[in-house]
């Protein structure tokens, strides 16, 4: 039986940034159903409000998008970058800064990953994550201004993609555990491909599928989920199939975390179209339609 996904949603408390004193966290722990990340953060800081983020050298890797409001981050050399909404900073190990809240607040989520092994985010609490000062000889986290990354068009294709815009983050040269982070979006009525990534393919290739503004059906062959606003998704094991769809009246924004553990690519899936040219997919795709009519659920 292959795997399930796993939703989560957004926690009602994040709602209250514009009254809190301080930054407020959200931890979703996937460390039973994965073998690379522990868990993931949702955090967010009230108008006016700064956090530093100091990593410690122990090879986790994090990955922060911002899904809400803006601000700035100060890097450990005291240079300032505005980021805004669905911009993005990967802290390697050893990493810092300091993250100042705009007028609107900003909030984000934080993705750890160390092949296995415990993560700043291992524990629910921030002990160890954050530092009092960011160290002036800390390195310096990679910034991504979604402004000057220019889109890929993922191709579409005889199964039922809708050609759209994906903005990737990619720190492959930075990176033991991550390819990249990225940013997409769909017209309504748009859709992802069905589709799984294989490990017998791909290698163990684990994924979220994240929210971040409009109205998404997110499904797999056992179950559909709606999910409205962000951030809420599902995480996606490898050899879980998984479709996107925006189900809503306006624009769907969402992103993708993925990790295969340090583990190589088996086939460049990044440079191929997410069809049928892919070893295995066309077979794949008519098992997934096979156990959905099996289970009641509509067809594409």
């Amino acid at each position: 039986m292959r795997p399930h996904l796993i939703p989560f949603n957004r926690p009602a408390a994040l709602d209250k940034l514009s009254i809190a004193r301080d930054a407020s966290y959200s931890f979703i722990d996937i460390k039973k159903s994965s073998r690379w990340f522990d868990q993931m953060l949702i955090a967010g800081l009230p108008p006016g409000q700064s956090q530093i983020s100091a990593f410690p050298d122990d090879g986790s890797e994090t990955f922060y998008i911002f899904s809400r409001g803006g601000g700035e981050l100060v890097l450990p050399d005291g240079t300032v970058k505005t980021v805004r909404q669905f911009d993005g900073i990967y802290f390697g190990s050893g990493a810092g800064g300091e993250l100042k809240a705009g007028q609107q607040g900003l909030e984000w989520i934080a993705v750890s990953t160390n092949g296995g092994k415990p993560s700043p985010f291992a524990k629910v609490s921030m002990s160890g994550v954050l530092a009092n000062k960011v160290n002036p000889s800390a390195k310096a986290p990679i910034a991504f201004d979604r402004r000057w990354v220019a889109p890929r068009q993922w191709p579409a294709n005889s199964l039922g993609a809708t050609a759209k815009p994906w903005w990737f983050y990619t720190v492959t040269a930075s990176s033991k555990w991550y390819h990249s982070a990225c940013v997409s979006s769909l017209p309504p009525g748009g859709a992802s491909t069905f589709h799984t990534h294989m490990e017998a393919y791909e290698g163990p290739y684990e994924t979220f599928y994240i929210v971040l503004q409009g109205t998404a059906l997110i499904r797999n062959e056992y179950e559909d989920f709606v999910f409205e606003g962000g951030p809420s998704g599902v995480y996606v094991p490898a050899d879980a199939s998984h479709q996107i769809i925006n189900s809503g009246e306006g624009q769907l924004w969402y992103l993708t975390f993925s990790s295969r553990g340090g583990v190589p690519l088996k086939i460049d899936v990044y440079n191929m179209p997410s069809g049928a040219e892919r070893p295995g997919y066309l077979e794949e795709f008519n098992r997934i339609m096979a156990t959905r009519q099996e289970n009641g659920l509509p067809l594409p």
